[in-house]
């Protein structure tokens, strides 16, 4: 997997992880894939200097030089959205890897919204949340535009695939709806503890049982899972028996995702397509969702699910959106969907800053 290591501009402070650099009066920190060196502020004086040697980045910190090597890229931004939510892209041959971090400890809430008239744009819908960022979420029939996933917003099931006719009536997988009844879903719990409620995500198959002290506040189902293990077959999209494959797992295509790493950090991820070069396209192109898990694993995440993909893979991150499937002549789908997860700020949480 190809690096893209940056410096980005940031005025925030993100605490724990090694110190790097402040340049003048800014902050920095550096990010490679799968890595998070964090500034801390307590160790890195006003005074540290920041080198670009060749391909190397060369850092003082209190007298002390660390060197950063191979550095393939070396650039300053605009402040990110907060010091909780940032936003990144990874190069690979054949796709763009987007990916969203939210931090921990970030005082946001993750959660899944839908269209209630049928279908709409992600964009649309973040923006109607006031969402720092949001990805397309569950599957749906885009004949019917019934929802094939479940969804519960606020303790209350908005979406049900058992109201889909299309679904429950079709006979080609009649045999298969008992697992794609109990497929993989993004949770949001409230849990009681000797500190008070705490919020804690967690992925789960639709018919896990809510763990003891908490409550299902909200649910947004896709699949399959991907991490700790992939459950493609478990989970009714692949049936070797009868070369039953609903996603294309091994074939390229835009995907879209989400992980959870040890500490509690949630990552969006979103692989898009490559445009043709010149007059030659470059066919297929995206990641199988084996190589999402692998990109997944890759940034740390130790819980991993698909989400809906294809045509209705879309990011959005400070205003933009990115999506991720092409058409032959290189233009992106802009299709809309039935649900998304969005990240909003907290009561209380100081907007932020573009």
């Amino acid at each position: 997997m190809h690096k893209r290591q940056r410096w980005k501009l940031r005025g925030v402070v993100l605490g724990g992880g090694a110190a790097l650099a402040i340049a003048g009066a800014s902050l920095f920190y550096y990010r490679e894939l799968g890595k998070r060196y964090s500034l801390r502020s307590d160790v890195v004086p006003s005074s540290s200097a920041l080198t670009v040697l060749g391909s190397s980045v060369e850092v003082e910190t209190n007298g002390d030089t660390v060197l950063v090597e191979g550095g393939t890229e070396v650039e300053s931004s605009s402040p990110l959205s907060g010091e909780y939510v940032t936003y990144e892209t990874f190069d690979l041959p054949h796709s763009l890897i987007h990916v969203i971090r939210i931090a921990p400890d970030a005082p946001v809430t993750i959660q899944p919204v839908v269209d209630p008239d049928g279908l709409e744009k992600l964009e649309v819908l973040a923006e109607q949340q006031g969402a720092i960022a949001a990805i397309n979420g569950g599957f749906f029939d885009p004949n019917n535009q019934q929802t094939t996933s479940y969804v519960t917003i606020a303790g209350t099931l908005v979406l049900d695939p058992e109201q889909n006719r299309g679904l429950m009536e079709n006979p080609n997988v009649s045999t298969y709806l008992p697992r794609i009844l109990n497929r993989a879903e993004f949770r949001r719990y409230q849990c009681a503890t000797a500190n008070g409620l705490e919020t804690d995500y967690a992925i789960a198959a639709h018919n896990r049982l809510i763990p003891s002290g908490c409550q299902l506040m909200d649910a947004l189902g896709a699949g399959p899972a991907l991490l700790p293990e992939f459950r493609g077959e478990a989970e009714a999209f692949i049936d070797a028996t009868s070369n039953r494959d609903a996603l294309g797992a091994s074939r390229p295509n835009a995907r879209s995702g989400l992980g959870i790493t040890p500490d509690g950090t949630i990552l969006l991820i979103m692989a898009a397509q490559r445009p043709p070069v010149g007059d030659v396209a470059v066919s297929p192109t995206g990641v199988s969702l084996f190589e999402l898990a692998q990109i997944m694993a890759d940034l740390g995440a130790e819980q991993g699910m698909n989400l809906d993909g294809g045509s209705s893979s879309s990011l959005y991150y400070d205003g933009t959106t990115y999506y991720g499937r092409l058409d032959v002549s290189g233009n992106e789908i802009r299709r809309s969907v039935k649900s998304v997860l969005v990240v909003t700020k907290n009561n209380g949480m100081q907007a932020p800053s573009f």
